[in-house]
């Protein structure tokens, strides 16, 4: 027996519109899943521009300090190199000192006639 043709193409009709239904549904499932997946990237893309202007700004703050640092340090070298310079003249002035008073004879010794570097140093 032969199955009616009508009858046939009705099934068939059938099966082709539940399997366009299902794929419809997978279709739609999909969609939700992109539009979920797509609102996930943009809200790390967010962050991760929040992330980005956090760290620039404490890159900043970090290059700041760091020339806060070296300014500082730039001022202690330069006030030790002040200290430096006052004490090595001070010391060759007292070693001239002492020179002079080396120098100094006898009679000066009696009149108590200091040098005059003394004079100076004393000052």
């Amino acid at each position: 027996m032969k199955e009616n043709p009508v009858k046939s193409s009705d099934l068939r009709i059938k099966e082709l519109e539940n399997e366009l239904s299902k794929k419809q549904k997978d279709l739609d499932s999909f969609r939700d899943i992109l539009a979920s997946s797509q609102e996930i990237l943009k809200d790390a893309l967010a962050e991760k521009k929040i992330i980005q202007a956090r760290l620039d700004q404490l890159e900043l703050i970090k290059v700041e300090y760091n020339i806060r640092q070296h300014q500082q340090l730039k001022n202690d070298y330069q006030k030790l190199e002040h200290r430096y310079q006052i004490t090595k003249k001070l010391l060759e002035e007292a070693r001239q000192v002492i020179k002079d008073l080396e120098k100094r004879g006898v009679t000066d010794y009696i009149l108590g006639k200091y040098p005059e570097s003394l004079l100076e140093f004393n000052k």
